[in-house]
């Protein structure tokens, strides 16, 4: 967890060093060596470096610990990089179903029923959406799976 504006204040205060998470990595902030040290109104730890330059740094971006920035740099905000199937009214056809999964992990289900012979939309076992069996309306399904794919 970030520290707080009190941790912060405190840190200054004993000239402690502090983690800072920018650009990927994590560097260590000596407050001892800083002069012009202060805390902004919108939670900016702002001071002057050792060679004098004037820099500022996010209070939601700084931590207690080399540890503690580690791991927020490694483990927050982790993306699943997905494709979504692509597959033509031909391979439909063929295939019969298509699966996708949403952004919010829930399963999209796009099929041929056999004994009804409509394209199904499955979002869920309760929620479901049908189209007569032709390629225009392939389409429209399939549009409807890239929206919810991407979670429009």
């Amino acid at each position: 967890m970030a520290l707080s504006r009190l941790e912060l204040e405190k840190a200054i205060e004993n000239g402690e060093s502090i983690w800072q998470v920018l650009y990927r990595e994590s560097y260590e902030l000596k407050t001892s060596e800083h002069s012009n040290k202060f805390i902004s109104r919108s939670d900016d730890y702002c001071y002057s470096d050792k060679k004098g330059v004037d820099r500022y740094a996010p209070l939601d971006m700084l931590y207690k610990t080399k540890a503690e920035a580690e791991h927020y740099l490694h483990h927050a905000n982790i993306t699943r990089i997905e494709t979504l199937p692509f597959v033509t009214w031909e391979e439909f056809k063929d295939r019969k179903m298509v699966e996708f999964y949403s952004i919010d992990k829930k399963e999209i289900i796009l099929r041929y029923d056999m004994w009804t012979h409509y394209i199904i939309l499955e979002l869920g076992p309760y929620d479901k959406k049908w189209w007569d069996s032709t390629e225009q309306n392939f389409y429209k399904a399939y549009d409807e799976c890239v929206r919810l794919f991407k979670g429009e």
